[in-house]
């Protein structure tokens, strides 16, 4: 009597690899897409033209157009914060590593096309993500600050206020504020950010309790 040949646990984890790193691929590449040109008028059939696939490769890696928007939004918003947790890491001493977190915060999200960040902005499952990862860099920037504070670098500061209100400002630049408001370029209206921040940290400001 026969018997079929058994697939070996090794075997089994390495497809499930394969298989992620394809996904992988396939978000990566169409965040590229995403980023540069946004994706509300982007159908299947044009995502898998550019990235020169088929739609069953797409589908593979979500079962529809906008879970796959979804995935690929998320993957590619995870993979700058990683860049930017990174970054800030590599600096020297606690207030190098605020001020890197926040310009390559703005490097970062300066590389993304007008018409992404509004697509991203009108779709709420988007914007759910979107706004998860401006918590996530607002709490980045609260943990630095107050690592400043049990360090002796900062005075009492109200680590949580600073990064809440720089959460805001960063929205509000990327929101086009100070450039329809003051006629403020971003590139500029992050560097007055840094400052503003300095100047908050130098201060020592008490912390109010009520």
């Amino acid at each position: 009597m026969s018997t079929m040949p058994r697939t070996s646990t090794r075997q089994t984890a390495g497809r499930r690899r394969t298989s992620s790193d394809r996904r992988d691929d396939i978000l990566r590449r169409l965040g590229e897409v995403i980023v540069a040109e946004g994706f509300s008028s982007l159908t299947i059939e044009e995502m898998a033209a550019q990235l020169q696939c088929s739609r069953s490769t797409l589908y593979a890696a979500a079962p529809s157009r906008e879970q796959l928007i979804v995935k690929t939004v998320k993957h590619e918003l995870g993979t700058r914060t990683a860049r930017i947790d990174e970054r800030a890491a590599q600096a020297n001493g606690v207030e190098d590593r605020i001020v890197t977190y926040i310009t390559t915060a703005r490097d970062e999200l300066a590389s993304v096309s007008r018409a992404c960040y509004d697509d991203i902005r009108a779709f709420e499952p988007t914007d759910e993500i979107f706004r998860r990862t401006a918590r996530s860099l607002a709490d980045g920037i609260r943990v630095r600050i107050q690592e400043g504070v049990d360090e002796g670098v900062f005075g009492p500061v109200h680590a949580e206020f600073i990064s809440v209100a720089v959460g805001v400002l960063i929205e509000a630049i990327l929101d086009g504020e100070f450039q329809d408001r003051i006629g403020m370029p971003d590139s500029d209206a992050y560097t007055e950010l840094v400052a503003l921040v300095r100047a908050a940290l130098a201060g020592g400001a008490p912390v109010r309790k009520r």
